[in-house]
């Protein structure tokens, strides 16, 4: 079994004399996918909760609140009417159509599945994101990285928080992994197989129409495609068409809903801003700190100048940590002010520490190599559910759903015209629930514009300066660290 599972990918080749390896390479890969296949249920089973979990103010609550408005606006006004599910009211008086259509489209599927509730924006990019798990498994076998350093890099990337928190989020990840798999495995194949071609194909189309990065890194695969194979044959056709096509609809959407200027305004928010390259770099910092643990982060730097000095990855070790510098230098501002932004390093990243891996396990002996990894990769499985169950589940998911708790169970006054709230950005979520126009509370606003029994929603730990603590003594209702508060208990706690 060890020999077979620590074998290259040049000694799985069976002989020009014979066929003994086939049935060593058969049992190996057999292992190696089921080893896969019962690591990506087991991630399954820790995202499924967060599935059912209320709209409410996190990351996944801000940002899954836009596509429920989406879909609901598609719904109600049309596919014309909600400018092709790009319009978002009441959070909005334009249409948001900033980022490629697929994520809007898998929205719209899902909102025809029974019943209604917080699964439909977030089931379509769970299934995808979960594809990151094989993706990563088969870009790293393209390579020709053994069985058991692939199943250990992958559990190792798997067991970042970066990966469990926002990979159902990103889910351009798993389709970057996959169509690198891809393009790995058909560049230099005289004659690959059709259904290897669809594939690449269909996969070059669902990134282009994904995400900018899908977008970018699919070009950059075309040009290495065609740099490689050095012809326009049925593999460079297929793949450059699929992609040329993702392109085309893509800026359709974009430039057609939300027109030049305001895609161009956007481009410049996202680069400036007034961030310094000190402060991104120090803030950068803090997040990869807070989202891969310090064990990550000591071995990482070691595969990158693995997989640089290995001939086999040079070249797309390179353009792997090059593109994710670049987006996240390049658009600074986003990168400054996204948590998540840079969150493509787990694609130079995985390929690393398969390939440090895969030369570690040639000085140590077949049996310490089993032990091991076994050890490793159920102390990893540890790790993933101690953070489903524990604080980093609790700090980016459970505790700040309880907002959507509180807002779904408790509609707003009678004639209320906003959602007066504080401490919550991006209150896309609100504006769904109450079908209000999301606004932050000032005195003046409050004084103005809101009626004595209108609900303002708070959050206690981040309240306004003019504000005291005392305020959720008055609180209608509270939800954990979140509280509903009457306009006029508001004001009379201000004075």
């Amino acid at each position: 079994m060890s020999d077979t599972l620590t074998s290259t990918s040049e000694a799985d080749e069976a002989p020009p004399n014979g066929d003994e390896p086939k049935p060593r390479r058969d049992l190996s890969d057999r292992f190696g996918w089921s080893a896969i296949t019962a690591m990506t249920l087991g991630v399954a089973a820790t995202w499924l909760p967060l599935l059912f979990l209320p709209l409410g103010d996190f990351h996944s609550g801000r940002v899954d609140g836009r596509y429920a408005l989406h879909v609901r606006n598609l719904f109600e006004k049309g596919l014309v009417g909600s400018d092709f599910s790009a319009d978002w009211s009441p959070y909005g008086q334009f249409p948001y159509a900033h980022w490629p259509p697929l994520r809007n489209a898998l929205a719209a599927l899902a909102g025809l599945l029974p019943g209604e509730g917080p699964y439909e924006p977030r089931i379509g990019t769970y299934a995808i994101a979960l594809l990151a798990i094989p993706a990563a498994a088969a870009l790293l076998r393209a390579f020709g990285v053994r069985w058991i350093p692939t199943l250990v890099a992958v559990a190792l990337m798997v067991a970042t928080p970066f990966f469990w928190v926002y990979a159902n989020q990103k889910f351009d990840l798993a389709l970057i992994l996959a169509i690198c798999a891809a393009v790995v495995r058909i560049r230099r194949d005289p004659d690959p197989p059709r259904w290897l071609i669809v594939g690449a194909s269909v996969l070059a189309l669902l990134a282009t129409l994904a995400t900018w990065p899908g977008i970018a890194i699919t070009g950059l695969l075309l040009l290495w495609l065609i740099g490689t194979r050095r012809r326009l044959d049925r593999v460079v056709l297929w793949f450059g068409v699929a992609a040329a096509v993702g392109v085309a609809l893509s800026l359709l959407f974009v430039v057609g809903i939300t027109g030049m200027d305001r895609l161009v305004g956007q481009t410049e928010m996202r680069t400036g801003g007034g961030v310094t390259f000190v402060e991104l770099f120090l803030r950068q910092g803090r997040y990869y700190l807070t989202l891969l643990p310090v064990w990550y982060l000591a071995l990482v730097p070691l595969g990158f100048v693995a997989a640089l000095m290995r001939k086999q990855t040079r070249f797309f070790m390179a353009c792997a940590i090059a593109v994710t510098a670049i987006w996240i230098v390049g658009l600074r501002n986003g990168a400054y002010i996204h948590e998540f932004w840079g969150f493509l390093v787990l694609v130079p990243g995985v390929l690393g520490m398969g390939v440090l891996l895969d030369k570690a396990v040639t000085l140590v002996s077949d049996r310490w190599v089993r032990v091991t990894a076994v050890a490793v990769c159920a102390a990893l499985a540890v790790f993933v559910a101690s953070m489903a169950l524990g604080g980093v589940g609790d700090r980016y998911y459970y505790r700040p759903a309880r907002a959507g708790d509180l807002v779904m169970e408790t509609p707003p006054a009678a004639g209320q015209q906003y959602a007066w709230n504080s401490g919550l950005p991006a209150a896309r979520w609100l504006a769904y629930y109450w079908d209000l126009p999301p606004r932050t509370i000032t005195v003046k606003a409050l004084t103005e514009r809101g009626n004595p029994d209108d609900l303002v929603v708070l959050r206690l730990d981040d309240l306004p300066a003019w504000l005291p603590r005392s305020v959720a003594t008055h609180a209608v209702r509270t939800e954990g660290n979140y509280a509903l508060v009457r306009v006029a208990d508001v004001l009379a706690a201000a004075e």
